[in-house]
């Protein structure tokens, strides 16, 4: 760990609150309901129905599945929860339910059992080669819902991206699945996801797709049910509306950006490239959005238990965080993910004042003063940030965003700890 010396300055830091679009559902069960009584189903009486769940913070994903739960049983059919959810969790049975159990998923809140296996049916392979995989439970099903939320992924654009399409191909082809679709390199990511969807479509027994957008408050603006036939059409128009929607860093040039914490539930990369502009090596499509001179991260989400992926994407994190690192897990899902570079570990700090004194120093010629720093809690959550001295007259003006505070120090604890944007957590 590198020694900063005594007295670093730093600059002066004020709070902001970046304003986006607000679009979101009243009564989000009411409406996924609603979406699904709409649906043409076959007769489910006494049919045994596999509802996925992945491993990504999505708001609502516990009222929702519990939502398809209570439509599948009013229609007399015996629902149960299967991880979608690739490699994660270490790629083990024990791993994927404790995933679903930190995003309290469990069969009391959502009134179906879990049933977590890693063994998987291979559905065929695809005309350019690649091996598709389906969860053996999902698969020995009488049908399967799909449900997920659609998002600008984090290695590729494309007209399909994160949802639905990539919880067939990957998350539901379990290990062996995210193996296949990411051993064709990040280049073919999107292809690929896309022909083994199609195929999955093909040859599983897809009951619907039940996709989910967020506005950039992480609150659900639209749920949708939608007919295994339709999938790939809807997926791609619902993309359009959630890029849309998506939350974005307003303030420009960033020299410092300050993550306090990085996680799966997060991102899959574990913060977003499509916000702190570092996306994996070979992803294709970032190219347009600007990337931060140092990336500074602080630690890692308590429910991300210990999978630090995308850690080797910041240039600076503390000794903490590396502590609370599961390298099991985190190197599984980096290899498999074939992203060994979000596994390295950046420069470590003592403390986080350290982590922020190194960036500072890493900026000269400029100052602290003159640093343009922002800080925010994760590349989800962005509407509460925290902003340098330097940004105050440029943002003071800016329409889309408030500012709540004059500059003031910044605030460490007596352990070197860094005050949160949201102090109150």
């Amino acid at each position: 760990m590198l020694e900063t010396g005594a007295g670093p300055e730093f600059p002066r830091m004020f709070r902001a609150q970046q304003l986006f679009p607000r679009k979101r559902l009243d009564d989000v069960p009411a409406a996924a309901t609603a979406s699904m009584e709409a649906l043409a189903l076959p007769d489910l009486s006494e049919k045994h129905i596999a509802v996925a769940a992945g491993s990504r913070g999505i708001a609502d994903i516990v009222p929702v599945l519990r939502s398809v739960v209570a439509f599948l049983k009013k229609r007399g059919a015996v629902p149960f929860i299967v991880p979608a959810m690739g490699s994660h969790g270490g790629a083990t049975a024990d791993g994927q339910l404790h995933v679903l159990e930190g995003l309290g998923v469990t069969e009391s809140s959502v009134g179906a059992p879990v049933r977590s296996s890693m063994d998987a049916v291979l559905l065929g392979r695809t005309e350019d080669g690649i091996d598709v995989w389906c969860d053996k439970n999902a698969f020995e099903s009488d049908g399967i819902v799909v449900c997920n939320r659609v998002k600008a992924h984090t290695d590729f654009k494309m007209h399909v991206e994160s949802g639905l399409c990539k919880m067939m191909a990957v998350g539901l082809g379990k290990h062996k699945g995210a193996t296949a679709i990411h051993g064709q390199g990040v280049a073919k990511l999107g292809p690929s996801v896309l022909s083994a969807a199609v195929l999955f479509l093909e040859r599983a027994p897809v009951l619907f797709g039940l996709a989910i957008i967020e506005n950039a408050y992480e609150e659900t603006m639209i749920v949708e049910a939608i007919p295994p036939g339709r999938c790939l059409q809807r997926e791609e128009e619902l993309l359009l509306e959630a890029k849309a929607a998506m939350g974005r860093l307003i303030p420009k040039d960033i020299d410092i950006l300050v993550v306090e914490q990085i996680g799966k539930e997060i991102s899959g990369a574990g913060m977003d490239p499509n916000i702190s502009g570092r996306p994996m090596k070979g992803a294709l499509g970032f190219s347009e959005i600007a990337s931060p001179e140092v990336v500074v991260v602080l630690g890692l989400t308590e429910h991300s238990s210990g999978n630090a992926i995308g850690i080797g994407l910041a240039d600076i994190t503390t000794l903490r965080a590396v502590r609370g690192l599961d390298f099991a897990s985190t190197y599984t899902n980096g290899v498999t993910a074939g992203d060994i570079r979000g596994c390295a570990i950046p420069l470590l700090a003592n403390d986080e004042r350290d982590a922020i004194a190194i960036a500072i120093s890493s900026c000269a010629p400029k100052t602290a003063k003159e640093c343009r720093i922002v800080q925010i809690k994760n590349t989800l959550e962005l509407s509460s940030i925290a902003v340098s001295e330097a940004y105050f007259d440029e943002l003071s003006g800016n329409a889309d965003i408030r500012v709540l505070s004059s500059p003031e120090p910044m605030r460490f604890s007596k352990d070197g700890n860094l005050e949160r944007v949201d102090a109150s957590s």
